[in-house]
């Protein structure tokens, strides 16, 4: 079936999009064109539903069998494409691939095992506990090839942090130190955690502890920055924007400023007599209003001197009851 709207993915054509507005702001829902069910969690919760797959949603009790099996065809597909993913993630882990690109690894660094090489760190991995199945144990590193086995590794860690752009001095964090050893420690095969994981029961263990309690201690006397990203001032502006004091005027600027800017003929001589353009857009939307009231505020006698141009007085728009409203309470 054919997408709505240029949008590619299937379950557009069982589905549209509904608004619901909340206490604070809309939020975005599709709706079953069979059942009319709404559905929150995007597309892919959509095909779930479509498929009768009884997995995160309620099945259609409505879906015509032609589009249940096609639902099912594209949910198989997407499986199949994430595991082969994963795999080829997981053999180029195993095989050094990922990780020693662009250098060469000695052989000797091998290990005998014969469940082979299980990731980068198991190329250094000496004695410890042995493999579940029968083999020799890793290579032991000696005074004569410790050096290179150091360097191997140090190299992995310095591509780590130069792929993902991450800052020289966390290496001299305690925490990035206890890691290492925690790696070291544990041996051959760690799974490292997943994006999952690490965004769920590990963050929130970490909460849990004395950590955070025991970084706040040190504060008196190593002092402490606050940093926040544009997301958090967002945050902050729209909490400042709710006020009693603040909600008033910023009602009023959007009240003009969209006045302005949904009628072209306005907007030309808003920008003939200002000389400049009223909003000011910025990667945020409440930083764009709170800059937006503040160009509204430096241009308030250009505005009033348009509201009362000889222009604005002979327009349509002076006429008009949203016109005289404007001029009445803004100009």
């Amino acid at each position: 079936m054919s997408s709505k709207g240029g949008r590619l993915d299937p379950a557009w054509g069982h589905s549209e999009e509904v608004i619901e507005e909340g206490p604070k702001k809309a939020y975005k829902y599709l709706k079953c064109n069979y059942c009319s069910k709404i559905i929150k969690g995007g597309v892919q919760r959509v095909k779930q539903h479509l498929a009768c797959t009884h997995q995160d949603v309620e099945p259609c009790p409505n879906v015509p069998e032609i589009v249940k099996e096609e639902m099912l065809k594209f949910l198989k597909a997407f499986q199949a494409t994430k595991l082969a993913s994963r795999t080829t993630f997981e053999e180029n882990v195993a095989s050094g691939a990922y990780y020693n690109r662009g250098g060469s690894v000695d052989p000797s660094f091998t290990t005998g095992s014969s469940r082979g090489v299980r990731g980068p760190i198991d190329r250094w991995m000496v004695g410890g506990q042995e493999d579940e199945v029968d083999g020799p144990g890793p290579v032991k590193i000696t005074p004569s090839n410790a050096k290179e086995h150091r360097n191997q590794v140090c190299l992995d860690i310095g591509r780590f942090f130069y792929e993902n752009g991450i800052s020289f001095n966390v290496s001299n964090s305690p925490s990035f130190t206890n890691m290492v050893h925690s790696i070291g420690n544990y041996g051959r095969g760690l799974k490292p955690p997943s994006m999952h994981e690490l965004r769920t029961w590990i963050l929130q263990e970490v909460k849990t502890t004395t950590m955070v309690d025991d970084i706040k201690a040190t504060w008196k006397t190593t002092g402490v920055s606050l940093l926040s990203d544009a997301h958090c001032i967002d945050l902050m502006l729209e909490k400042i924007g709710d006020l009693t004091q603040h909600k008033n005027a910023l009602l009023k600027a959007k009240k003009v400023s969209n006045f302005i800017y949904s009628h072209q003929w306005v907007l030309s001589l808003s920008r003939k007599i200002l000389k400049k353009d009223l909003l000011r857009p910025t990667a945020t939307r409440f930083a764009t209003t709170f800059l937006t009231i503040q160009s509204i505020y430096e241009s308030k006698q250009n505005l009033q001197q348009m509201f009362v141009s000889n222009e604005w007085g002979a327009s349509s728009w002076a006429k008009k009851p949203d016109g005289r409203e404007i001029k009445k309470n803004y100009g």
